[in-house]
């Protein structure tokens, strides 16, 4: 394929996971048989300015003014990661969902796990291609990590969303088992705690317990991965895992959206899943070195070409 010119029309603010992601996303296509520009008031003012572009990038929600004009000049829109739906267990919240999903012009809605795509595909009508590109990160910073000696085993992450009401209950449990077979622990709760201290506690630790209802392709768990610290997870909560002796069974179900088990149950696959995982041999570089592979931004562009030649 030639040069692809795309258009960024939306993106996240401040240091968290998205605006991280679209840091590396970026990068990532801003070389080989790639060129990404970010939109700018030049660029608006001039008709043949927008139409020099192959597509348009809505990374984060964007005017429907923005996807009006594009759509007049004939030049593609793809949107995501971060676009739809803010709450999967809900469906769509607002008209502004409601608008992307059921009216726009978009040809494109990629989404970074396959259970939240095929959810996603579930309210959108039939012409919006979903499909699924996981993010992409190189950090030579947390790669060096890796090498950080591990004083810990595990690292119990506890992320208590909306629709969780059974996590702390799990933690303590957790806690409990994991002294009871002698395996050192210590807890972070998310929100609580500074990027930094997070990827301190992830060099730290040879095992991330990653407690959360659902998450998907969690630019955290990368950074865990990066550092050497291999995440523990179910298939709902952990979709970008380093070996298939991490996941989790037996802890969740998926009916309606995924619900937990009881949270003795959930204890249990965890602590299985945890002895299990610190038994592999030189983990830290297993983990580190298996993250490298799959988040790299070359795979990242090859991924990305493959989803452009559908609508280019």
């Amino acid at each position: 394929m030639n040069l692809i010119r795309v258009l960024s029309i939306s993106s996240p603010g401040g240091d968290r996971g998205p605006a991280v992601g679209y840091r590396n996303h970026l990068k990532a296509l801003s070389t080989d048989n790639f060129e990404i520009v970010e939109i700018n008031q030049e660029i608006w003012d001039n008709d043949e300015l927008l139409k020099f572009f192959d597509v348009a990038w809505a990374y984060v929600r964007f005017h429907p003014a923005v996807h009006d004009r594009l759509n007049s000049l004939g030049v593609p829109i793809i949107g995501g990661p971060n676009v739809a739906l803010e709450r999967g267990d809900v469906g769509i919240t607002d008209d502004w969902e409601r608008w992307y999903l059921k009216e726009s012009k978009v040809k494109t809605n990629l989404n970074v796990a396959e259970y939240y795509t095929d959810r996603v595909k579930s309210f959108a009508n039939s012409d919006i291609r979903c499909r699924t590109l996981e993010y992409c990160y190189e950090s030579k910073e947390i790669e060096n990590l890796s090498k950080v000696e591990k004083s810990n085993d595990v690292l119990i992450y506890v992320k208590e969303r909306v629709n969780d009401r059974d996590t702390e209950k799990t933690a303590s449990l957790l806690r409990s088992g994991l002294d009871s077979l002698g395996i050192s622990h210590r807890s972070i709760y998310y929100g609580s705690y500074s990027r930094e201290d997070y990827l301190r506690e992830c060099s730290l630790s040879r095992v991330c317990a990653w407690l959360s209802i659902e998450d998907y392709c969690s630019l955290a768990q990368i950074e865990s991965h990066l550092a050497g610290c291999c995440v523990v997870g179910t298939e709902y909560n952990l979709t970008v895992p380093v070996d298939s002796r991490a996941i989790v069974t037996g802890a969740q179900e998926m009916r309606d959206w995924v619900s937990w088990k009881t949270p003795e149950e959930v204890s249990h696959g965890y602590t299985s899943a945890i002895t299990r995982v610190l038994d592999i041999d030189r983990l830290g570089d297993v983990t580190s070195g298996a993250a490298k592979l799959r988040h790299s931004h070359d795979y990242y562009r090859k991924r990305t070409e493959e989803i452009l030649k559908e609508i280019l």
